[in-house]
């Protein structure tokens, strides 16, 4: 069995500040990452383990580049759904006009 060793994302903690002081009300404070260890089949794509590690600090200066990376490929996958539920959407329109000129067509009685 043919086995891969991943590190995923699992959670990520972005903290804001809560202060008193004017204009630090709401200003980033800081932020925590987990990842988890993923051990796959790769044959079959089954996920044979799965476990979240230990929260990790993550300096401002990675936040960027460490989101980025995370949100594009979940952006990646959400317009993906996106399309394949607009192609569904667009298939049930279709059907249901297709029925409603069946339904029509019914309705109308034959001239003869």
């Amino acid at each position: 069995m043919a086995i891969e060793q991943k590190k995923l994302p699992y959670e990520i903690l972005l903290r804001f500040n809560h202060g008193h002081m004017a204009g630090q009300l709401g200003a980033f404070a800081g932020a925590h990452f987990i990842e988890a260890d993923a051990i796959i089949d790769t044959a079959s794509g089954e996920v044979l383990s799965y476990k979240p590690g230990i929260a990790q600090e993550l300096p401002l200066a990675q936040v960027v580049p460490y989101l980025g990376e995370k949100f594009s490929l979940f952006e990646a996958q959400l317009r993906a759904t996106a399309a394949a539920l607009e192609d569904a959407l667009q298939t049930v329109a279709t059907q249901q006009q297709r029925i409603a000129e069946l339904e029509a067509s019914r309705a109308t009685p034959a001239s003869g």
